[in-house]
């Protein structure tokens, strides 16, 4: 595929390889209808008794009118089916590209969970997870392979080559004859693969689509067994699609990810095949046959008898050849864009480069691979402070921590709580303490007995009527603004984290209220 800067006339105008203006076969047709067209100038001046009895241009008019609609409903099909193709191709590599994502995060998400768990089970889960991300590598490598050889060598491509080294008989055939038959043209050879590619010739095989001799990039070459089974495969694609699907349903076991997540990728690859399965139908089903015909015989009938009439009323060489060449230019290279366009995948350089795609897919696959390997670095070189050990019953992360937990909450509970003094908490002390450090406060209110008798002898404080309904005794008062206070600084504490969803209250009553109303406040 040829890339051009639209704004760039000039040079568009005069690009000679890829052009179909300037192609050799095409201006020698338009040449040859010059010629004509000048002939019949000369012999209308020098035999005028030859001269045809053309009463009107009806004729010619009706012919221009059939030939010119046919080729642009031709070329408006071809181009239908290129830029499907263009649209399809890009959505499948999306998918692919998604579904690597994806299983690449949720494996790292469950290597990071195991590798903080120092334990024989742990370390041979990370192993597992390991193989299988390298493995994932390998078939998707190999996966976009299968998908770009098999779309090279569609059917129509595969005509076209038959075209050119099969005898007249064999250049139309019917689909069984075509697949039970000898392939003539090498379209079910394994491509070629190439798994050593620096990164500064990384796209030196991104070139146009050739028949034979396209180098594809991949993370490792197949064995020998691979190589014989394939050979006698034609659904190769699909082959390593199950691989894929095979691989991740084994190591699905092993993913610290819920099921439902985890059916993303499963979805992400299915639409992957469906819009294989939509490319494969442009490269396989050519324009119909039918209509190709009728629309060359009508060009040539219109060539041949435009030549005619526009000398017939130009009657000048320096109007007739000139216009003739420019019609059939104009005519037949539409039909020849056409023609161009209906194959988007064929090894025209104006085609679709489907190797450029595959380079460029594992290129991207192994850079992420190279950022999950960083991350994955930092996972393990963390300092074994901050890793958790396993409990040695459950076999699960966290487990120990849990049992210890519910100990502490056991021995936590047998303890008599400590009766509440009213002189420690004052309101004096209320009011300067709630300026400094209110979840403190409130932690500690909480830990008193909830049936404590609150006593104060300070002044009432003064009550702003914007916080609810005025408490009675001056310790509840002191209490719902140190309340208020507190959401205001969870509030400036939320907008730079997240708390879980947690909301606030805006009151608080010590006697209603018990520790497990306030989960937040062992962050405060």
């Amino acid at each position: 595929m040829l890339l051009y800067d639209t704004g760039s006339r000039v040079r568009t105008m005069f690009q000679f390889s890829g052009s179909i203006l300037w192609r050799m076969d095409l201006l020698l047709f338009s040449t040859m209808s010059a010629l004509l067209t000048a002939s019949f100038i000369y012999l209308i001046e020098s035999e005028p008794q030859y001269l045809p009895n053309i009463g009107n241009q009806f004729g010619a008019q009706t012919l221009s009118i059939v030939a010119a609609f046919s080729v642009v409903f031709r070329t408006s099909l071809s181009w239908q089916r290129y830029w499907e193709a263009v649209s399809q191709l890009h959505l499948m590599y999306s998918n692919l590209k998604d579904v690597y994502i994806q299983v690449l995060a949720f494996t790292m998400v469950s290597v990071r969970a195991a590798a903080n768990i120092d334990t024989a089970e742990a370390r041979a889960k990370v192993e597992r997870l390991n193989v299988f991300l390298d493995t994932m590598l390998q078939n998707f490598s190999l996966l976009s392979v299968f998908l770009v050889d098999r779309l090279s060598h569609g059917d129509t491509q595969r005509m076209a080559q038959r075209a050119t080294m099969a005898s007249w008989d064999k250049r139309v055939v019917t689909r069984r004859q075509l697949y039970a038959g000898e392939d003539l043209t090498g379209a079910t050879a394994l491509p070629q693969l190439c798994t050593d590619a620096s990164d500064q010739g990384i796209h030196q095989f991104a070139t146009c689509n050739a028949w034979r001799g396209t180098m594809y990039w991949v993370e490792c070459a197949l064995t020998e067994e691979q190589i014989t089974f394939f050979e006698k495969c034609t659904g190769r694609p699909e082959i390593v699609s199950y691989w894929i699907t095979h691989d991740f349903v084994q190591a699905s076991k092993d993913l610290d990810v819920a099921p439902p997540i985890q059916s993303r990728a499963y979805q992400e690859m299915s639409n992957v095949m469906n819009l294989y399965s939509q490319c494969l139908k442009i490269a396989d089903v050519p324009f119909p046959l039918p209509f190709a015909q009728l629309l060359d015989v009508l060009l040539l009938v219109f060539v041949m008898s435009g030549s005619v009439y526009i000398g017939f009323f130009t009657r000048s060489y320096y109007v007739g050849p000139p216009m003739a060449f420019f019609v059939f230019e104009g005519i037949w290279g539409l039909n020849e864009l056409a023609k161009t366009l209906e194959n988007p995948f064929g090894a025209n350089i104006n085609h679709i480069s489907l190797v450029d795609f595959h380079t460029r897919f594992i290129e991207s696959c192994k850079q992420i691979k190279l950022a999950h390997t960083l991350k994955y670095k930092e996972v393990i070189q963390r300092p074994d402070s901050e890793k958790t050990m396993q409990h040695p019953e459950s076999g699960k992360p966290g487990a120990e921590t849990n049992g210890l937990q519910k100990k502490r909450t056991a021995a936590d509970s047998s303890k008599a709580r400590p009766s509440f003094d009213s002189t420690s908490l004052d309101a004096e002390s209320l009011q300067q303490d709630e300026t400094l450090a209110a979840g403190g406060i409130l932690k500690k209110l909480l830990a008193a007995s909830s049936d404590a008798n609150l006593k104060t002898s300070a002044p009432m404080p003064e009550w702003d009527p914007r916080m609810g309904v005025e408490p009675t005794s001056q310790v509840e008062r002191h209490l719902a603004k140190i309340s208020d206070y507190l959401g205001g600084l969870l509030t400036l504490a939320e907008s730079r984290q997240s708390f879980d969803g947690m909301n606030q209250p805006r009151t608080f009553n010590p006697k209603a209220c018990t520790e497990d109303d306030f989960p937040m406040l062992s962050r405060v």
